[in-house]
């Protein structure tokens, strides 16, 4: 198959591919990971960027060849695929309690596995309501598995036998004709089954999930003294822990790693088809108490909020039905919402505006100063902006214009902050792609606006993103047409211009946020053209570093983001390529 039918998992187009010479390191020799025939461009460079930090993993790890076949089509469907490898998740102390196997139309469909330590691991797609040709191996103290065979017909992958050193045995096989069958051995004398690798095919593109080629990953144990990989969540739609999480670890761009592994979990069955509008949202806020709340809304105009306590349960709490597209939080339990007609509505508080009083296609915003004042922000139908404050019942006092006419597009979001109690900051995206600032300090009577770059710095229905670190510095965030990811920063009293990612880094219309975990800490993260999460950090004035933090095909390009940090835990929501609502956390590390 052609290299350009397979997604690859390296960051960004400019991302060059990485040869380790690992003869040159002054460490005792390892033996290889693997040593079957060649890899292939995209599992070379994947296994490459997880031994940058983990060299020494051929003591405890192999890798057996793949099976299976990478056709343009499968059965009528064009497949796209992308290239997984446990070992950028496992330790070699994780031991498997559970394997999940299912075929669906006598190919492989999906493989899950659960360890004992509570991580689950899916690839491909397992329908849990079809218990045809599908089997669980449920293993047992010191049970393990010990040996493998693997099955093909003339087209796909069609079974696979696990057997462990206890004596059972998993065997699920298609009911057509065999062309090839294949044993493994571990081939190290206490190796057992770690995990796999290969290629998964894309549920929305191919019609279904699937797992068209597969190798085994062997290990050895032995007592690992690194961070626990800790697994939580459920959906809100149901009583019982959700038993789909997919988790995985991060890639660093960097020998050093720069953040914790990641752990995504999903919070909503598929189907969750939220808005999408250029300013959809996923509202999300972390409070002083270390709570979490998210606020997002479907294509219906129904709009949902979730709740997390910490070390609890997700909640879901009952929503609205005539919201767009944009929300936001005005502080716990409080959001803001336009509604299709123009009205701006709240669940909190008492509104009083009129049909077409709110662009309902454009975003809205809200912004607490420290002394501990709501505004809300929003755009008017002909490209005014406007401002409400609220009063100490968080019910509007009155209402200001801050921008007249065609200040604003009608499909741009807007973003405003607080760096100190006497100012408040607005951005969006004005006529040509320029971005746009309205700014107050306190003791004037009005807000002043103007042009902060020039036209063509953002797309016309771009999405921008502002932080503020500190009083005396602000930094604002927008993705070029061309994909590249700048910020406009203030500190001194002028903005200057730089650049985080170059061209093609992002989805020209994809949704960025940025959040603050310290006096002078900050993430960013966005959407990159080929479908996965990017991230970025800043700490104690340093540039910008970039890393990874989930694979191609993990997002819908057009998802909006929400991002939140509690401490030094961040926390980001987002919706899956299948449609699901997934929660993704990791510690960083950078201060």
């Amino acid at each position: 198959m052609d290299d350009s039918t397979i997604s690859p998992t390296s960051t960004g187009r400019n991302t060059p591919s990485i040869t380790l010479d690992f003869s040159q390191i002054d460490v005792d020799p390892t033996p290889p990971l693997y040593t079957g025939p060649d890899l292939g461009r995209h599992h070379q460079e994947l296994l490459d960027k997880i031994q940058i930090s983990r060299y020494s993993m051929g003591k405890h790890f192999s890798m057996t060849e793949a099976m299976g076949f990478l056709g343009l089509e499968a059965r009528g469907a064009v497949r796209t695929n992308v290239a997984f490898n446990d070992l950028s998740i496992i330790q070699p102390d994780f031991l498997i309690q559970a394997v999940d196997v299912q075929l669906v139309d006598n190919r492989l469909s999906g493989i899950g596995v659960m360890y004992s330590n509570g991580l689950r691991i899916l690839h491909g797609a397992i329908d849990r309501r079809n218990s045809s040709q599908r089997l669980t191996l449920a293993l047992h103290r010191k049970e393990k598995i010990i040996a493998a065979s693997m099955e093909c017909d003339e087209r796909d992958l069609s079974g696979i036998i696990l057997y462990t050193n206890r004596g059972q045995s998993l065997v699920v096989r298609s009911n057509g004709p065999t062309s090839k069958i294949v044993d493994f051995d571990p081939g190290r004398g206490h190796d057992h089954l770690k995990g796999f690798w290969g290629f998964r095919s894309l549920p929305s593109l191919a019609g279904h999930g699937d797992v068209p080629k597969l190798g085994f990953v062997w290990g050895n144990h032995f007592e690992y003294d690194g961070p626990d990989i800790v697994v939580q969540g459920v959906s809100p739609d149901a009583a019982s822990p959700q038993d789909h999480i997919v988790a995985r670890r991060s890639l660093p761009l960097t020998v050093r790693p720069s953040v914790m592994p990641m752990v995504t979990v999903t919070l909503a069955e598929s189907g969750v088809d939220i808005s999408d509008l250029p300013t959809s949202t996923i509202a999300a806020l972390c409070t002083a108490a270390g709570d979490l709340q998210i606020a997002y809304v479907k294509r219906s105009g129904m709009w949902r909020m979730l709740s997390q306590h910490p070390s609890s349960k997700w909640v879901l709490h009952r929503g609205g039905i005539d919201a767009s597209g944009a929300i936001a939080f005005s502080g716990k339990d409080s959001a803001f919402w336009i509604r299709a007609d123009g009205r701006v509505h709240s669940n909190t508080s008492i509104l009083s505006f009129g049909a077409s009083s709110a662009e309902p296609e454009a975003g809205i915003c809200t912004v607490q100063r420290r002394d501990g004042k709501n505004s809300i922000f929003w755009i008017r139908p002909l490209g005014s902006v406007v401002m409400a404050t609220l009063d100490s019942r968080n019910n509007i006092d009155r209402v200001t214009e801050i921008a007249g006419s065609n200040s604003a597009m009608s499909k741009t979001n807007i973003v405003a902050i607080s760096r100190e109690s006497a100012h408040k900051e607005v951005f969006w995206v004005g006529s040509g792609g320029a971005i746009w600032q309205s700014w107050w300090l306190e003791g004037r009577k009005s807000f002043s606006s103007g042009k902060l770059t020039s036209g063509g710095a953002a797309l016309d229905t771009g999405h921008i993103t502002a932080i503020s670190r500190k009083p005396t510095r602000m930094e604002v965030f927008f993705i070029s047409p061309a994909g590249a990811v700048n910020t406009y920063s203030y500190t001194a009293g002028s903005w200057k211009e730089h650049n985080i990612a170059p061209a093609h880094s992002a989805l020209p219309s994809s949704d960025i946020k940025a959040v603050t975990r310290a006096p002078d800490c900050a993430d960013l993260v966005w959407v990159a053209p080929d479908g996965s999460l990017q991230g970025a950090f800043s700490s104690a004035g340093a540039e910008w570093t970039r890393y990874l933090v989930a694979e191609p095909g993990v997002a819908a390009l057009r998802t909006p983001l929400g991002f939140a940090a509690c401490g030094n835990v961040l926390h980001l929501w987002f919706v899956s390529l299948a449609g699901d609502l997934m929660h993704a956390q990791w510690r960083a590390r950078h201060l």
